[in-house]
């Protein structure tokens, strides 16, 4: 796919989220959580004991690789061949859906367009990575709503996909807010076991990076990279620190939180990885 359609990846300005998505980031729900806590959803941003810190757009550019530039995510087709193109996807999709497994599976997804030398092989393709790594959907499905963008993309048409990322990742961090605290108000089984079932669609891995980025006591030693790697290939691989205070470092991170981890090390935006994969 890469040698393919590098220079579409390119023009659409997905390239580099492409690449980043072949980084493994390790996630860990109860530092997610512990930040959960802290989540304001009247500011969008999480309130400390010493201020106020969030998620940004700069975050979803040079972690993420997504553009902040191009057209909405719910752009209308252009013409008629991109109006038959995503008919043809939904169609698939619902044929997909109609089968025993009564779902339309990423694993089914890709068995019928992997090296099928389809027509549609390539906006398949991107349908499959919207669904998996830039709105991860409940149980590994693809998304009905990604299909228009997945076209648009393969045309080399540029779409602002950091907005709408940094938008479900805020969306999906006030349904948790809601749910812990729901939980914690009626006293239920699943706050007392531990466990939540929360449907999201965000990639809640970047949070985790935004973190480790930002609070150096609860983040593993970065990996060395050198110029032009995707600032993400810091944290492939990484578990995190055994530690058990979080909440505490958490709360007097006053003096060592990085307001700006990136002003010394903008080399490290560039990709020129070629390692991506259909898998």
């Amino acid at each position: 796919m890469h040698s393919l359609h590098h220079s579409t990846w390119k023009r659409a300005g997905i390239l580099d989220a492409i690449m980043n998505s072949t980084f493994t980031i390790h996630r860990y729900d109860d530092l997610i959580f512990l930040f959960v806590e802290k989540w304001c959803p009247a500011t969008n941003s999480f309130v400390f004991p010493w201020g106020e810190a969030t998620i940004t757009l700069e975050d979803m550019m040079v972690l993420g690789g997504y553009s902040v530039l191009g057209e909405s995510v719910f752009s209308p087709p252009g013409n008629r061949e991109t109006e038959d193109i995503e008919k043809k996807l939904l169609k698939t999709r619902s044929r997909i859906t109609s089968s025993k497994a009564r779902k339309a599976g990423q694993g089914r997804w890709i068995t019928k367009f992997m090296d099928s030398q389809s027509e549609i092989e390539h906006e398949a393709f991107l349908a499959y990575w919207l669904s998996k790594f830039v709105f991860p959907f409940w149980w590994d499905t693809i998304g009905r709503s990604v299909i228009p963008i997945a076209v648009h993309l393969a045309r080399g048409k540029k779409i602002a996909l950091a907005p709408a990322v940094l938008a479900s990742i805020y969306k999906s961090l006030t349904l948790l807010k809601a749910a812990v605290n729901a939980a914690k108000k009626s006293g239920t089984e699943e706050c007392k076991s531990g466990v939540l079932q929360v449907r999201i669609s965000a990639p809640l891995a970047l949070l985790q990076v935004w973190i480790w980025e930002r609070f150096p006591s609860l983040r593993p030693k970065p990996n060395p990279v050198g110029q032009n790697v995707p600032r993400l290939a810091r944290w492939h691989k990484l578990k995190k620190l055994a530690t058990k205070d979080m909440l505490f470092k958490l709360d007097t991170a006053a003096g060592n939180f990085q307001w700006r981890p990136y002003a010394t090390a903008v080399g490290n935006t560039t990709i020129c990885m070629d390692n991506g994969h259909w898998e």
